[in-house]
């Protein structure tokens, strides 16, 4: 939005995720988008080493973060790596030039949503903890009974004003005090 709720044409908007971004947040934690970052990053940045285009999944690091983790693979196949086998050893291989800064951004986002859930559930998890949660309900109801009450009694009768004791209110005006009697003019 821009000035006085006017819509600005430079605005980004995003209606629909691409299939990156779907599988993306499709990973399961947050290490597995990390190194998913730091070798699509390290394969921007060096597209000629052939070492940063190889994986292979039989490597301990990688099979346990993106190999075994939920949409680790399948993200990694969605940046451009293709499954492969070398040597009897299954591998993945990106093509020269398949990496770039942009890929790099996506995943960044996705990691920035990742952390962004992660502290809503942890938030909702500690609110659901809270003491006073529990007597809430037992309020609420409380509450409920006594508007039912209220509505079931009797309207208020209409007050009147009563004469105050006395002569009534001692107020002293100017003419009391001899200002402005209307002989001057």
């Amino acid at each position: 939005m821009g000035y006085a709720g006017y819509y600005s044409t430079t605005a980004k908007i995003k209606d629909r995720k691409t299939p990156l971004e779907q599988s993306l947040s499709a990973v399961g934690s947050l290490e597995a988008l990390e190194l998913l970052e730091k070798v699509t990053y390290n394969a921007a940045v060096q597209p000629n080493e052939e070492k940063f285009r190889k994986l292979k999944l039989g490597n301990k690091k990688i099979q346990s973060t993106l190999v075994e983790a939920e949409g680790g693979l399948a993200a990694l196949l969605a940046l451009g790596w293709q499954q492969g086998e070398e040597s009897g050893e299954a591998v993945v291989t990106l093509p020269k030039g398949g990496a770039s800064m942009a890929q790099v951004r996506t995943i960044q986002e996705a990691q920035q949503e990742f952390k962004k859930s992660a502290r809503q559930v942890q938030r909702s998890r500690s609110a659901a903890a809270l003491p006073g949660c529990a007597d809430t309900e037992l309020l609420r109801q409380q509450m409920e009974a006594d508007r039912r009450e209220r509505a079931a009694a009797e309207p208020a009768k209409a007050s009147v004003a009563q004469p105050l004791p006395g002569q009534g209110a001692r107020v002293a005006t100017a003419k009391d005090a001899g200002i402005n009697c209307g002989d001057c003019c």
